[in-house]
């Protein structure tokens, strides 16, 4: 059991030697908190809070500084749902709370999330159509 977790649900290697870990851990209140364990050489370190959710559920790591974490923020407060936490050198971002944000399906990080989602479906390519209208039909080398 890794102190400061209840349980981690996702892991993802920036390198052959850095790791990251996400899940939750329960507050003494009973309330549920996402984490982010930093691994170096397959030794995890201590459990750092993501505050403003309420689990972490997975991650992607483009590379051993960056990652991508997951989760959500279920609460009855305004602006709960999906949240996105960057991490860096192993510390979570606090998730912007009640922004709306759009993004161009063809931004880096955006590609990423989509390819994390991918790895869940029996890794298969993505197949984009052309909208009625268009030629474009999401295709990027």
């Amino acid at each position: 059991m890794i102190a400061g977790t209840h349980g981690l649900g996702g892991v993802a290697c920036g390198s052959a030697t850095t790791c990251e870990a996400v899940g939750q851990n329960i507050t003494a209140q009973g309330a549920g908190v996402g984490v982010v364990v930093p691994i170096t050489n397959g030794v995890p370190g201590t459990a750092q809070t993501a505050f403003g959710t309420v689990t972490l559920n997975d991650v992607s790591c483009p590379n051993a500084a960056t990652c991508v974490a997951l989760g959500g923020n279920i609460t009855a407060q305004p602006g709960s749902g999906g949240v996105v936490v960057p991490i860096t050198d192993g510390a979570p971002a606090v998730p912007a709370r009640g922004r709306m944000a759009y993004y161009r399906l063809d931004d880096a990080h955006v590609r990423m999330l989509l390819d994390l989602g991918l790895t869940h479906t029996e890794h298969t390519a993505a197949v984009h159509t052309a909208a009625p209208g268009t030629t474009d039909t999401g295709q990027r080398p």
